[in-house]
């Protein structure tokens, strides 16, 4: 809408939950599912800030769990070690609520991209509230135009006879996710459900050409502990991944 100014978007889903199993429906409640992103400044004179998005998400929906499906979430370091779940015999038992704002930019090699959340799920008849923020900032180091979360498009695709070697980018985050105290310790155990984590991230991207990357991340997680539990140790993982778009 309004010459790419506006973008919206809203669906009705069956509500999938994080860490459970996708396509698995466990009741009859559905999640209402709204956003709206804007480019305010598109038309600016003052360039850098042309490229400035801002965007609201939204959700809510009743959800019911069971002993075989307590649609729960339930969550997971960057080397799929579960830090949070909640203990046996807790189900959602109510409404499950979420407000994401969220905010990306981009100008020549660099970009940016940011977001929050804030939650609250009735679980076994308690209100839990949790929360989570994140920062990602990318710098392409061969030139290229770069934009939040999507692939750089060499100017030059590999050759190595040409000696050209395609687009080359690094990327810096850190994050955080807390869940409410009123999850201690009745609805999930202190001593393996982590109240807390921060994760800082470090990556360099390679494009050879265009639709094809070379990913490699390494993260650092640090858990917070709930009720004077011990915390569990500092994770470190390094990943690596080959991609295409087609």
């Amino acid at each position: 809408m309004a010459g790419d100014r506006i973008f919206w978007n809203l669906a009705l889903t069956n509500g999938s939950v994080p860490g459970g199993a996708r396509d698995a429906v466990a009741d009859s409640g559905k999640d209402l599912v709204g956003r709206l992103y804007v480019h305010p400044f598109l038309a600016a004179g003052v360039e850098p800030l042309r490229k400035l998005g801002l965007g609201l998400g939204a959700s809510t929906g009743g959800h019911n769990g069971t002993s075989d499906n307590s649609r729960l979430f339930s969550l997971q370091s960057y080397g799929g070690q579960t830090f949070f779940l909640f203990a046996t015999g807790a189900v959602a038992s109510g409404r499950a609520q979420r407000v994401v704002p969220h905010l990306t930019w981009g100008f020549g090699p660099v970009s940016a991209y940011a977001d929050a959340v804030w939650a609250r799920d009735k679980i076994s008849g308690t209100d839990v509230t949790s929360n989570a923020w994140c920062w990602t900032t990318s710098f392409v180091l061969t030139g290229e135009d770069a934009a939040p979360l999507t692939f750089v498009i060499p100017s030059h695709p590999l050759d190595l006879p040409t000696g050209h070697f395609g687009a080359f980018e690094i990327v810096a985050a850190v994050g955080k996710v807390m869940i409410g105290s009123a999850a201690f310790p009745a609805l999930a155990n202190p001593a393996v459900a982590m109240k807390g984590m921060t994760a800082y991230g470090l990556g360099l991207n390679w494009y050879p050409s265009r639709g094809v990357a070379l990913l490699v991340t390494y993260g650092h997680q640090v858990f917070t502990a709930a009720d004077s539990a011990p915390a569990r140790p500092n994770e470190d993982t390094l990943t690596a991944r080959f991609q295409l778009i087609l």
